[in-house]
């Protein structure tokens, strides 16, 4: 099963975006901060990082330079919180 590790410190946010995977028979593995979600990627075989940028302890920015030391390939989507409302939860 792939699984998808989701970084945003806003929890309804990423428990929206569980649900949209699970249906899909995707692994949502939420994610609170930055430094937690480097520890993660380090331990699980983590497929995808879905990364908010604006966080508390750590900016996405500073996540996703750590990612790319790890040499991972990555991708940069930009996700606007007024787009989350279309996702069809029902």
């Amino acid at each position: 099963m792939e699984q998808v590790l989701i970084v945003d410190d806003e929890e309804e946010i990423s428990n929206m975006l569980i649900k949209c995977l699970s249906r899909e028979g995707i692994k949502g593995i939420p994610c609170l901060q930055g430094q937690d979600a480097l520890e993660k990627i380090k331990k699980q075989n983590i497929d995808l990082v879905i990364l908010d940028i604006m966080m508390a302890d750590m900016d996405g920015f500073e996540v996703l330079r750590h990612i790319r030391e790890m040499d991972m390939l990555f991708f940069l989507v930009r996700v606007r919180r007024n787009m989350i409302r279309y996702l069809d939860l029902d």
